[in-house]
């Protein structure tokens, strides 16, 4: 189950980014609550927590839980990209914030965005070949 820091870190990442959507807070930490409890793993880093699943592709689909700053994300990111490089082939995540594009080429691999349109949450792709 989650703890504290968990729940407060998915508070802030909905008051900085998702007020104003038509769900609520609550939902949002029923979601991820669920998640979890399903299988999904988690890393806490600091601020912000990378929420991930691995795929049978050898591909690991990932979203961020961000409660601090652009670093605390990066920093994040990285954690799950070392963690995976070599173990699986490729991370991708889909987000709708244009502004997080620019992160594409600070982390330890650099990522390729592509707009996708594909709805709520996935108006953008990252993807990052761990191959490599």
């Amino acid at each position: 189950m989650a703890r504290e820091k968990e729940l407060e870190i998915i508070a802030g990442d909905y008051a900085k980014n998702h007020r104003g959507r038509e769900y609520s807070l609550e939902s949002v930490k029923d979601t991820f609550l669920q998640y979890v409890k399903q299988g999904m793993k988690y890393l806490l880093t600091k601020n912000t927590i990378i929420l991930y699943s691995e795929n049978r592709d050898k591909t690991v689909e990932f979203h961020a839980i961000n409660a601090g700053n652009k670093q605390d994300l990066v920093t994040a990111v990285n954690n799950l990209l070392a963690k995976a490089k070599g173990k699986f082939d490729k991370a991708v995540t889909y987000y709708d914030n244009p502004a997080i594009n620019d992160l594409a080429n600070l982390g330890i691999v650099k990522g390729t965005v592509k707009k996708i349109d594909g709805g709520l949450d996935r108006t953008y792709e990252m993807s990052f070949d761990l191959r490599g």
